[in-house]
């Protein structure tokens, strides 16, 4: 993790801008059809992976379009949470039923709750 301090606001907005447009420069072709409805994996610089199934499409502006909305979880967060998400880090698209029996291995068998 990387804690960045900035003196001003404008600072700040002008570096995230940036972080934005690197992102979205690291997604590829296949990562631009995720979808409502996709399960996917993503590895972490942790050692573990973060387990995620898409509940909403692309907002509508451009410089949003590479964010998901999503439920996602992993050994860190078992319970899960719901978030954006930037494609560019999702590393496979897995189906629903491995989405499944890993949140059920983390949660003691129960279903993920949506």
């Amino acid at each position: 993790m990387r804690i960045t301090f900035y003196d001003t606001v404008d600072e700040m907005f002008n570096a995230l801008g940036q972080a934005m447009d690197e992102a979205d420069s690291k997604v590829q072709e296949w990562q631009k059809a995720i979808k409502k409805g996709d399960c996917f994996k993503q590895w972490t610089e942790y050692g573990f992976y973060i387990y995620g199934k898409v509940l909403k499409n692309a907002p509508r502006t451009k410089r949003l379009q590479h964010y998901r909305f999503c439920f996602c979880f992993s050994e860190a967060c078992p319970d899960g949470e719901r978030g954006d998400v930037h494609i560019s880090v999702v590393t496979e698209l897995i189906d629903q039923a491995i989405f499944d029996e890993a949140y059920a291995g983390l949660n003691s068998g129960r279903k993920p709750p949506f």
